[in-house]
């Protein structure tokens, strides 16, 4: 694996932990990106790069 694409698997890990953290606390419906990018820590265009939409990223996480 070389550097890039382990940023890119750590990036992608750090929305999926933000994304179930902020389910703890309340319905999916109601989560934003914006959330999800600033409790990850990272830009709304690297969510993006990632992933189409909050149901994609549900998938993703399901997935795994």
């Amino acid at each position: 694996m070389t550097r890039l694409e382990s940023k890119y698997f750590v990036t992608a890990t750090k929305m999926d932990e933000a994304f179930l953290r902020l389910l703890e606390k309340k319905d999916i419906s109601y989560i934003t990106v914006k959330e999800i990018c600033e409790t990850a820590g990272v830009n709304r265009s690297t969510f993006y790069l990632h992933y189409s939409d909050i149901p994609g990223l549900l998938a993703e996480v399901e997935n795994e």
